[in-house]
C-alpha cells in the first residue's frame, strides 16, 4: 500500500496522501504495535507535512525551465533539439520566485548543458540532471541522488510536485499566468491555481500599487500571496474570501495607470 501511495498523485483537492505515506511508514505502524491511540500520540491534534525542501525547489525551477524550453522548441521547428539551452552569450540565468509559506524565496537556475542545472536557492547550491520527463513524471538526480516526482504544470506560472513523500503546488511570482493578461487595462487578476482564496485584502475602487498584496490563496496547504501587476484602481472584485476557486477564474479587475 506505501507503494501504490507513493505512485499516486492527487493534485488540486485537498488529501491526506502524505499523511497516509507517514502514517504507513511509522516503525509501530510497520510493527502491528499500533493501537487507537497511535494517531493521538504520534501527531497530536493535526498533521504537519514536512517543509518544502530547498532541493524541492530546484527541481520545480529546473522542471519549469525545461518545459517553457521545450514549449519554445515546439515553436520553432527549424530549431534543432540539442540547442535546447545553448545560448550565444554564455551562462544565463533563469530567476524564480516562489511563495513558501510566508516567505518569498528566489531560485536561480544556470543551465550548465541541456538537462543540466546549477540551482541556487538563497545559500544552496545544487545540481540538477534531469535525466527523464515525460507529460506526468520525472526522474531527476540532485546533487548525484535519484528522485522521481509526479507533476502537473497548469500553467507556466505554476506548477504541482508530488514526491515521496510530500505534494506541493508552487507559482512562479515573476511570470503572470496568461489568464492574467489582458482585460481593463491588463489588468485581469486570476486564481494561478485550484485553492482556496483565505482573503481578499483590496476592495472596489481602492488605489494599490505595484508589488501590493491584493490576495491570499490557499493551495496543497500552502499559502500563495498575489500582488498587483502595477500601480492602478481596482475595479471589480468578482470572488469572495472562503470560497473554493478554479485556476484562471478571475477574482478582480484592476485598471492600470498608464
Amino acid at each position: 500500500m506505501l507503494s501504490a501511495l507513493r505512485e499516486t498523485a492527487l493534485f488540486g483537492p485537498e488529501n491526506n496522501r502524505d499523511f497516509l505515506i507517514d502514517v504507513l511508514g511509522q516503525d509501530q505502524f510497520i510493527a502491528g504495535e499500533a493501537t487507537t491511540a497511535f494517531i493521538g500520540d504520534n501527531y497530536g491534534d493535526a498533521y504537519s507535512p514536512r517543509p518544502v525542501s530547498t532541493s524541492d525547489l530546484a527541481v520545480a525551477a529546473a522542471t519549469q525551465h525545461i518545459l517553457a524550453m521545450e514549449n519554445h522548441h515546439s515553436q520553432s521547428a527549424s530549431v534543432n533539439e540539442e540547442l535546447l539551452d545553448w545560448t550565444s552569450m554564455g551562462r544565463v540565468t533563469d530567476t524564480r520566485r516562489y511563495q513558501v509559506s510566508e516567505e518569498s524565496i528566489d531560485v536561480s537556475l544556470v543551465p550548465l548543458d541541456v538537462g543540466d542545472y546549477e540551482v541556487a536557492v538563497g545559500h544552496e547550491t545544487h545540481q540538477v540532471v534531469i535525466v527523464d520527463i515525460n507529460e506526468c513524471d520525472l526522474t531527476v538526480e540532485i546533487d548525484g541522488l535519484a528522485e522521481h516526482y509526479h507533476y502537473c504544470a497548469e500553467s507556466p506560472a505554476t506548477i504541482y510536485l508530488a514526491s515521496r513523500d510530500r505534494s506541493f503546488a508552487l507559482a512562479d511570482s515573476t511570470r503572470i499566468p496568461p489568464e492574467a493578461e489582458d482585460a481593463t487595462g491588463g489588468g485581469a487578476i486570476s486564481a494561478p491555481m485550484h485553492g482556496q482564496l483565505l482573503s481578499i485584502d483590496v476592495s472596489a475602487g481602492a488605489a494599490v500599487v505595484k508589488g501590493q498584496r491584493i490576495a491570499v490563496l490557499e493551495a496543497m496547504k500552502m499559502q500563495h500571496e498575489i500582488t498587483a501587476p502595477g500601480d492602478g484602481t481596482v475595479v471589480e472584485v468578482s470572488a469572495s474570501a472562503g470560497k473554493q476557486i478554479g485556476a484562471g477564474d478571475l477574482i478582480m479587475l484592476i485598471e492600470l495607470d498608464e
